[in-house]
């Protein structure tokens, strides 16, 4: 974790990268042709509602007031409850976009499209977030906790891993193989 953007932009192609490489090395992952058909059609499908979707909310106002919410709640310096707070109303923002009425509905270079899935990829990591900033009662690198301000190598030299199961985002602990460098705290 960094405040550098520069870092954030090198070090998230690294990670994404090596993430691809994971998932493809994972035999749990691989899947059939016959899969594939079954996941593309079930896009198709989702896709297809939405264009069919009616109601007076706007996918563009609703990412704003994502984002109002995720940058007073989920700075930089974070607390329980401003955390908890955003949380909860995370449920309210994704009811809000099955109220998404999409006014273009040509499929292809359609940015109300685009808009409103993007804003349900938004929501899932705000959600993924919010949950692991709370589950981290810590602080470190760019996660610092202003009701716990120390590192805590001993309950926190972990990866969260985030999964999306039965539509609910789950968090759960690896522990951190320690290879080149020992952890040692940050001191400026």
């Amino acid at each position: 974790g960094s405040n550098s953007l520069a870092e954030c932009l090198v070090f998230g192609r690294e990670a994404g990268l090596h993430a691809a490489t994971h998932g493809q090395k994972n035999a749990a992952d691989k899947k059939t042709p016959d899969d594939i058909k079954k996941l593309a059609d079930a896009e198709n499908e989702r896709i297809e509602a939405l264009m069919k979707q009616n109601g007076g909310e706007n996918a563009y106002h609703l990412t704003k007031d994502l984002q109002v919410t995720m940058e007073e709640s989920a700075g930089i310096i974070r607390g329980e409850k401003p955390l908890r707070e955003a949380l909860e109303k995370i449920p309210d923002l994704r009811d809000r976009t099955k109220k998404i009425g999409l006014k273009n509905k040509q499929k292809v270079f359609n940015q109300e499209l685009t808009a409103k899935l993007e804003l349900d990829g938004m929501l899932n990591l705000a959600e993924t977030v919010l949950l692991s900033a709370i589950n981290r009662t810590e602080s470190r690198g760019a996660h610092f906790r202003e009701d716990y301000p120390h590192r805590d190598d001993q309950n926190f030299l972990i990866h969260q891993m985030a999964s999306m199961q039965n539509g609910r985002i789950n968090i759960e602990k690896q522990p951190v193989t320690i290879t080149r460098w020992q952890p040692a705290e940050r001191n400026y």
